[in-house]
């Protein structure tokens, strides 16, 4: 049996007061191990002013001493991330390297709806954007994307696990946000 253990080095990050974009909060990290190297997306945060997120990178061999880099690995770029890019999720899947990640429909501040979206890497230095794979106004979070597992090849390739906020009432069999299971035949289509 497999038995975890708290590191005694906690936390494994902290803000960095030298980089703006990551001076007052870093959270919410995705982490993959590639067999050589442990790579880290964290949520970061540099002004509490509009509280826009920005996403970062850090690499580690031990999984404890973490490396970062100073450059913003997702900063807010397209029209649909102008509100900050924020908990990223990290996959694997037939070679190649993606991350789902929040986008807001506004400033936090404002209470805004999240939907999320994806990206895809190679290198951990750029990163395409695919869209966002959600439904908008679901309020959809905490996305995890995944191959499907022991399908036939007629059936859906992928699977996303997903908490829509909005999903909740009687026509959805439950009282308060759960998490989804969507299959979709590529990676952006699963609704």
């Amino acid at each position: 049996m497999l038995q975890l253990e708290r590191a005694k080095a906690n936390p494994i990050l902290v803000p960095d007061d030298s980089n703006w974009w990551e001076s007052s909060a870093v959270f919410n990290c995705s982490v993959l191990n590639d067999g050589k190297t442990i790579h880290m997306l964290y949520r970061a945060i540099g002004e509490y002013e509009d509280y826009v997120s920005r996403i970062g990178y850090a690499e580690s061999n031990d999984g404890i001493l973490f490396t970062r880099r100073k450059e913003i690995a997702i900063s807010p770029e397209l029209d649909y991330e102008k509100f900050g890019v924020e908990d990223p999720r990290l996959t694997t899947i037939e070679d190649q390297t993606y991350v789902t990640y929040v986008v807001l429909s506004n400033y936090v501040k404002r209470g805004p709806l999240a939907s999320t979206a994806l990206g895809e890497t190679g290198d951990y230095y750029h990163y395409e954007r695919l869209g966002i794979i959600t439904i908008p106004g679901s309020d959809n979070k905490d996305a995890v994307l995944f191959p499907k597992f022991n399908g036939d090849s007629r059936s859906p390739k992928y699977r996303l696990l997903h908490r829509p906020s909005k999903w909740i009432g009687p026509q959805f069999n439950t009282e308060r946000p759960s998490i989804w299971i969507s299959e979709g035949d590529s990676v952006t289509n699963f609704f």
